[in-house]
């Protein structure tokens, strides 16, 4: 009797304790990180707190759903490193991409909507439209190191893209300086920017929009429990009005 009893204890034990693991991982507090400088979506501010749409949006989901966070800013470059070695359990904004879904636990995406990615040169600029990326091949394109762009541009080798620069204000700097002709971004990073720096109206759109893309949080790979947590807090979020409340006040 005390061999069955035994038994049976074992059984309840192995069956029950890997799903306590599994829970537990979820009650601590999540360590995420931002790019510190992708403004009106992700910023660090100097009071080292942090804002923008994104931002609000997951800090909101995440206090919706009762969950306790940290978010921190960080370069971007540091962004990809510290979530490539699963030093922290999520991190954004990341642009939809395919070897990303492979790569890593994609969530969301963080709006339901997307913005779009486009050329930006001096109002002097005297190619206004074009057909196809060869038509830009004797341009300097400015981009940031470390940056995603869309698939068509990253394989055109034929261009002049510099990496001069790992943030958009930079971007910004040498367009305005001609040290570039053209830059590639985010229309609305590439606007925020431009106010801030007091240069409204100094740029344009150059030819149509490459893409229109959607972004994402990033949850490394092994933490799969972590991703479906954020995951059903942004659902859920997406269709409270708080939400909606949030997605006016950055139009």
């Amino acid at each position: 009797m005390n061999s069955l009893i035994f038994f049976i204890g074992l059984i309840i034990t192995l069956t029950f304790v890997p799903a306590l693991t599994n829970a537990q991982e979820h009650t601590g507090t999540l360590e995420i990180v931002i790019d510190d400088d992708f403004p009106p979506y992700t910023v660090q501010n100097s009071d080292e707190t942090t804002s923008g749409l994104f931002v609000e949006i997951l800090r909101s989901a995440l206090h919706h759903s009762h969950i306790e966070f940290n978010i921190i800013g960080r370069p971007w470059k540091r962004v990809i490193a510290m979530t490539d070695r699963s030093e922290i359990d999520a991190s954004l904004p990341w642009r939809s991409k395919k070897e990303r879904f492979e790569k890593y636990n994609m969530v969301g995406p963080i709006t339901k909507y997307g913005s779009r990615t486009i050329f930006w040169a001096r109002k002097d600029f005297n190619l206004d439209d074009w057909s196809h990326l060869k038509d830009l091949s004797e341009y300097r394109i400015g981009t940031i190191s470390g940056y995603a762009y869309p698939k068509d541009f990253e394989e055109a080798t034929f261009l002049k893209k510099l990496e001069m620069t790992t943030t958009n204000d930079q971007l910004i700097k040498m367009l305005s300086l001609g040290r570039v002709d053209i830059i590639i971004g985010d229309e609305h990073v590439l606007a925020t920017e431009a106010l801030a720096q007091k240069l409204s109206g100094k740029f344009k759109q150059v030819g149509p929009a490459l893409e229109t893309v959607k972004r994402y949080v990033a949850v490394p790979k092994t933490k799969k429990d972590i991703a479906a947590l954020i995951g059903k807090a942004l659902q859920t979020f997406q269709d409270t009005p708080q939400y909606q409340d949030i997605i006016q006040r950055y139009r």
